[in-house]
Formats: structure tokens, C-alpha cells, sequence
């Protein structure tokens, strides 16, 4: 259990394996997610992030998640409360910069009334130590440009960039 202080109170975040139990909550905070970075996708981008929204698919996709050896999904819970989830995936191949086997972070999710308590950074902590307890050799994860505040929570856990992903939408010429 980590305790974080943040204002003069306390927070005490519990960080476990997520399971089927935990779904519904997982789904909603993902679809709300989703509906928020919507407003960040640069124009020309985001098709995929703005198809609309099956829950009964997200919830298949979930529930598969959860039950694949090759991840690792935790939730966090203060109070009682849920607050936030993070998924990885363990990758087998070699990259160019990274050495197999490592772990992909894909989502890092707080619920917004938790925000600033911690919970991105337990749930990081402990993914990097179960990755590490795993053999894996390195954590990866990719964050919007304009997340600045992801960016120096995971620069501030040790993260360095090792490239940038650059687009033009080929609809934009004539």
C-alpha cells in the first residue's frame, strides 16, 4: 500500500491485479477516457478514436485482457473507491532501441476526483517492479504531445524519449 500526502491529507492507495469484478469500472473510466482525448486528436488524425463507442465490445475486450498471461493489469483503489487503472503487454521481439523481452505500458487511466493523488505513478511503480520480477529487460509507453503532464510524471519515473512519431494526413494535399 503506497501513502501518498498531498495537501495535508493523506491518500492511501491500494494497487492490485485487476479481475472480472473490476470491468464495469475499468470500461467506464476508458470510455471516458477515450471521449476526452477526442478533443485532443490534431485535425486530419483520430479516425479510429472517433468511431463511436460499443461497451459490450470494450468489455469483451477487457475481460480477454484480463485473462492474457502476457499482460499485466492492475487497478488502483483509495477509500474503497476505484481510481485508476494501467494495462501492459509483454513483447517478445527486438526493436531497434529496446531489447526483448519488455513491457508496453498502453493505458495509465485515473479517475478525474483522483488526479494528483498518486495514482498514475503507484500504478507505474508496481508495473515496473512486477515487469522487472518477470525478467523483462526495459518499460516502454507513448504519451500524446500535448499531455504535458504525463510526459513529466513519466520523465520524473526515469523515462526517456527515444524517438517522436511525426504525420502529415495525406488528405491535406490537393
Amino acid at each position: 500500500m503506497a501513502i501518498k500526502r498531498i495537501n495535508n491529507t493523506q491518500a492511501r492507495l491500494t494497487i492490485r491485479r485487476a479481475c472480472e469484478g473490476d470491468v464495469d469500472s475499468i470500461v467506464s473510466l476508458h470510455i471516458s477516457a477515450i471521449k476526452f482525448m477526442r478533443s485532443l486528436c490534431p485535425p486530419g488524425f483520430g479516425k479510429a478514436i472517433q468511431a463511436p463507442l460499443k461497451r459490450k465490445e470494450i468489455e469483451s475486450w477487457v475481460s480477454e485482457t484480463l485473462a492474457d498471461k502476457r499482460s499485466i493489469f492492475l487497478v488502483c483503489e483509495t477509500g474503497g473507491e476505484f481510481a485508476g487503472f494501467a494495462l501492459g503487454s509483454v513483447e517478445t521481439f527486438k526493436d531497434d532501441l529496446i531489447d526483448a523481452p519488455f513491457l508496453t505500458v498502453e493505458f495509465v487511466e485515473t479517475e478525474p476526483r483522483f488526479r494528483r493523488l498518486g495514482v498514475a505513478c503507484s500504478l507505474l511503480q508496481r508495473m515496473e517492479r512486477i515487469a522487472k520480477r518477470r525478467g523483462l529487460k526495459a518499460i516502454e509507453l507513448t504519451a500524446w504531445a500535448n499531455n504535458d503532464s504525463a510526459i513529466r510524471l513519466y520523465e520524473k519515473l526515469g523515462f526517456h524519449t527515444l524517438e517522436m512519431r511525426l504525420a502529415k494526413p495525406l488528405s491535406s494535399i490537393e
